[in-house]
């Protein structure tokens, strides 16, 4: 028979309706005659079940905010519980039959949110999952349609008549049953917790907060005002999980209730967080640090420090998303200067991610990862800033910029060995999910892989790229961004499908491009030595002027490279706006930044005035010491272009960093440096020798001796790159073998035997490619080199 009671027909369907045709005196058994107590008597006597306003599932149970669930055979009755009899008006009429107990959320098992059984906390936002042998119908949990607008127009009613533990059941309810009330009822339950807000205690306060950021609904400004307010009354009295829960809510609804009243109710939680930090489990350590990440607002130091204490406490007790949340905002706070974490708590969160990756989606992974980036470059900024003596945290009033620097290195080399495990164990949870993942989590996996500068691996890079292909048409214009630049950083060819789609997303997005979102567009397409198709080249030109001004100097001076590459002339009142922009932020420049933005000059020339040159050299010597082999030979070899002389500190200090680079240096890098360093020392020299007969004695004295210093340091440049030049030779094509001969020449600097030899002999192999140039260079290099070594034997071509 069916779920009614009815038996099969003769076709062996079961029937579906309900034919009520007998009255069913008070108390009596059988079927009910009438339903009472929603939206008016309905009579079911000449109705056909399908057209029940209360119901429109009969054969299957109906959960309901109940505390124990009846059997819904038609003469089984429904019990309300008392909360919900209160809501619902007197409800149904009592039923009778089995009980079946409803079962609970997915994340219902241990809660403790200290709401009064009315709810968990936050991540119970999921509809329950469904009886045994049900269906459930769209996502509101077995639960007819008609019943629960019934439900819902009969709340509506009754909310001037609801408590504050009323209006929470219902919102709370809502969450669980994944059910949108209708914006009336919302309406109606927020003007009436505003009533009812001043004899709210602590706990109904935190529980109405964070049943609004449940549902993810606005709850009004007139109730978060004065459901702020009522948080600064009652703080002090709360608990550390109503004080977590409410900060995590007023993230969460993302809508303030003005400035003023929201930093006075930060301000009482964050205090009262302070004294019960000791108390806070491992959600309510992530939901605090959380919170205030989201809300960009900083702990005061004090919070902090109990907050980092207690969530090293807790760690080990996190699951997945607590742990990316914990992670992620280490990331944000240290953008807000709050530095990198202590080594303990970073080792033991990574540790915990590491452990709990398998349980984590896309964006918890990316969030990690993210984060992750994020600490790494704060590192590698702080070895900068170390070397320039404005790292305050590592260089106290005893100490000195050496021992900050080597610690600074520590860290970052620690937090590398720390990090590889933690790459490989998300690397492989994100080749699971990316065939799921949403854009943003593709976008910030590939950024952070590339931030690093962590290969991935080609499994993953192909599940992600096929993705993004995927989801391109949803991306943000970051994540395109984002994507872009990845593949140019990770040095990976990226797929014409792939770059199509991207493209094709980036017209439609440019006019909302940020200015680092055009400075990563543009570098991308430059490190991939790419061109952009015409129309987005206008589109990201137009957008570059419009937001130069805010740019960064990473930014300006990634786009002014990118500029000098992607257009063989670019547009005047653009490069223009770049350079006016690099005048104001070249003190914020990084080595990087400098070497690029002396890059672009070269192919500028004419439109680069000498005041700016100066501004850079000026920067290029306080950057010099965190120099690469490559970005020294990039602003050596710009003045070398522009027939510029740098200032004689500027070419010492440059000087002096390759020399401690040498070891290093690629076949490349040697030519470049060796080159550009020999046509400006020599340049440098003949200056002084000029000022050295023009000048008085004492003038005379103190240019002696500036050019025995200069002297004495190019030939230890010189010996140290001679050394590593002997190393590479055999891997040096025919212009670097000419282009090293010739710089030794230039500097009159007989080589080292074994340096010569290197040289002759790779000479040898590659004498056929050699251009015109290459071969008049190399023989009047060998006849420079003879005369100086009259005595000696010269190897023979």
């Amino acid at each position: 028979g069916d779920h009614h009671g009815g038996a099969a027909d003769g076709s062996g369907h079961q029937r579906l309706r309900r034919s009520l045709s007998e009255e069913v005196p008070p108390g009596g058994g059988g079927q009910p005659v009438k339903l009472q107590g929603l939206v008016g008597d309905v009579d079911c006597r000449s109705m056909d079940r399908s057209h029940c306003p209360a119901c429109k599932c009969c054969p299957v149970p109906i959960p309901v905010p109940v505390a124990v669930l009846k059997s819904t055979t038609t003469d089984a009755p429904l019990h309300l519980s008392p909360e919900a009899s209160a809501i619902f008006g007197g409800g149904l009429p009592p039923l009778g039959g089995d009980q079946v107990p409803l079962p609970p959320s997915a994340d219902s098992a241990g809660d403790s949110s200290g709401m009064g059984g009315v709810g968990g906390g936050f991540g119970a936002l999921a509809g329950a999952p469904a009886l045994p042998g049900a269906s459930a119908p769209s996502n509101h949990y077995l639960l007819g349609e008609g019943l629960l607008a019934a439900l819902g127009q009969r709340a509506e009613q009754v909310a001037p008549n609801m408590t504050a533990r009323h209006v929470i059941l219902m919102l709370n309810a809502s969450a669980k049953l994944g059910w949108q009330p209708q914006p009336s009822l919302l309406t109606a339950l927020s003007k009436r917790a505003k009533t009812v807000v001043p004899q709210m205690t602590a706990q109904n306060v935190a529980s109405i907060l964070t049943a609004f950021a449940r549902i993810g609904k606005d709850p009004g400004v007139e109730l978060l005002m004065a459901l702020t307010d009522r948080v600064v009354d009652l703080a002090s009295a709360m608990t550390a999980e109503q004080v977590s829960n409410s900060l995590h809510a007023f993230a969460t609804l993302g809508k303030s209730p003005g400035e003023k009243a929201l930093d006075k109710a930060i301000g009482a939680l964050g205090k009262r967080a302070e004294a019960v930090a000791a108390q806070l489990n491992a959600m309510g350590v992530a939901n605090c640090l959380d919170a205030y990440a989201v809300l960009y607002r900083r702990p005061s130091e004090s919070l902090f420090e109990a907050l980092n204490k207690q969530a090293e406490k807790v760690a080990p007790d996190m699951n997945g998303h607590n742990v990316s949340a914990t992670i992620a905002a280490y990331g944000v706070f240290g953008q807000m200067g709050a530095g990198v974490p202590k080594e303990s708590l970073l080792a033991t969160l990574v540790q915990q991610a590491e452990k709990e990756a398998d349980q984590m989606d896309g964006r918890n992974i990316a969030d990690v990862l993210s984060a992750y980036a994020l600490l790494w470059r704060m590192l590698e900024k702080s070895v900068m800033d170390t070397i320039k003596g404005e790292d305050a945290e590592l260089n106290s009033q005893h100490g000195s910029s050496v021992l900050g620097a080597y610690t600074t290195v520590w860290k970052l080399s620690q937090m590398k060995k720390l990090g590889e495990s933690l790459l490989s164990v998300a690397a492989n949870r994100a080749e699971d999910l990316a065939s799921d993942m949403d854009s943003k989590s593709v976008a910030m996996i590939l950024n952070s892989f590339a931030t690093v500068g962590h290969f991935p691996g080609d499994g993953l890079l192909s599940k992600l790229g096929a993705r993004a292909e995927k989801v391109a048409s949803e991306m943000s214009s970051s994540s395109v961004a984002m994507v872009l630049d990845a593949y140019a950083r990770l040095s990976k060819e990226i797929e014409p499908s792939l770059l199509e789609a991207l493209e094709v997303r980036a017209r439609k997005v440019a006019r909302h491009m940020t200015a680092e979102d055009v400075a990563n567009t543009l570098d991308a397409y430059a490190q991939m030595e790419l061109q952009p198709g015409k129309v987005l080249l206008e589109l990201l030109s137009h957008r570059a002027k419009i937001v130069a001004s805010k740019m960064s100097a990473t930014d300006v001076a990634s786009t002014l490279n990118a500029c000098v590459e992607v257009w063989y002339r670019p547009d005047e009142d653009l490069s223009d706006a770049l350079v006016k922009r690099a005048k104001d932020v070249v003190t914020d420049m990084n080595a990087a930044d400098v070497a690029s933005t002396y890059r672009a000059l070269v192919k500028l020339r004419g439109e680069i005035a000498d005041p700016f040159l100066e501004a850079m050299g000026k920067q290029a010597k306080e950057v010099a010491p965190s120099m690469t082999a490559g970005n020294i030979g990039t602003v050596l070899g710009t003045y070398a272009a522009l027939k510029v002389l740098p200032e004689q500190p500027l070419l010492a200090v440059l000087g002096r960093r390759a020399q401690e680079a040498a070891p290093d240096m690629s076949a490349e890098d040697i030519t470049a440096i060796l080159g550009s360093y020999a046509l400006l020392w020599k340049a440098h020299a003949d200056k002084q020798l000029r000022t050295l007969h023009k000048g008085s004695s004492d003038d005379a004295s103190m240019t002696a001796l500036a050019l025995a210093l200069m002297e004495e340091l190019g030939k230890s440049l010189v010996s140290a790159i001679g050394q590593r030049a002997t190393h590479v030779a055999p891997k040096m094509t025919a212009s670097q073998v000419a282009g090293v001969l010739d710089a030794f020449a230039l500097l009159k600097e007989s080589p080292k035997e074994a340096l010569l030899v290197a040289l002759g002999r790779r000479a040898e192999k590659v004498v056929d490619n050699m251009s015109a140039a290459d071969v008049a260079k190399t023989l009047h290099a060998y006849s420079v080199l003879k005369g100086m070594r009259a005595d000696e034997k010269i190897i023979r071509l």
